[in-house]
């Protein structure tokens, strides 16, 4: 399977009626082959035509190395890994997408504490992102109906040293992967690093895989 998502951000440009509102949407989408991957990649304006008048976007197809981990995108009801077969590993100096998700068992019983703890954590995770050398952006995704959905942050990185010395080094979110290891604020979490095998776009500002 391979991952495809489009990122955009749509603000207003000059030429259009300033609304004082900014949106980021993700589009994810999960294939069984490349061919359908690159298919969506292709038409994605025809599914999505509101990317046109984005102020910026980024859209890709990507091949996951490594995954771990549990998510209901695949099915609601008995959540589980999302790729069987996954690309060679990359080169440590090679840049990467990171996606991780959380989520829990919805309905009665729910403890929205939990919730509420796991998500300050995660706030506290990105704020301390911020200004992390080989870090290009962070951003976190919620889907229509909250909760129904699992969660997802998407991380670009310019490298595996880069990001073991911030995700596994002393810092917050070593800090929250040992809570959560503990007390499990969350029923399921997921990792997938991901690399891209096209692309298309910037956001902010520049390809988020170039490095040079």
């Amino acid at each position: 399977m391979l991952f495809c998502g489009v990122g955009a951000d749509t603000r207003a440009a000059d030429t259009e009626p300033v609304s004082h509102m900014a949106f980021v949407f993700l589009i994810l989408g999960l294939h069984k082959d490349a061919a359908s991957a690159h298919h969506f990649f292709e038409s994605r304006h025809a599914a999505a035509p509101w990317l046109r008048i984005a102020l910026e976007s980024w859209s890709a197809v990507l091949q996951p190395t490594r995954h771990k981990g549990e998510a209901n995108y695949l099915n609601r009801e008995e959540p589980g890994p999302l790729f069987e077969v996954l690309a060679p590993e990359l080169l440590p100096t090679d840049p990467f997408v990171a996606i991780t998700t959380s989520g829990w068992k919805t309905g009665k019983g729910l403890d929205m504490k939990r919730v509420n703890r796991f998500s300050t954590g995660v706030n506290a995770v990105r704020m301390a992102m911020t200004g992390v050398d080989g870090l290009h952006s962070h951003q976190s995704f919620y889907f229509p109906h909250v909760l129904e959905s699992d969660q997802m942050t998407v991380t670009f990185w310019r490298n595996d040293d880069a990001a073991s010395n911030y995700l596994y080094g002393p810092g917050v979110h070593r800090l929250q992967m040992d809570r959560q290891r503990d007390k499990k604020f969350a029923d399921r979490t997921s990792f997938t690093r991901c690399i891209v095998l096209r692309s298309d776009g910037t956001w902010y500002g520049r390809d988020p895989m170039s490095w040079d």
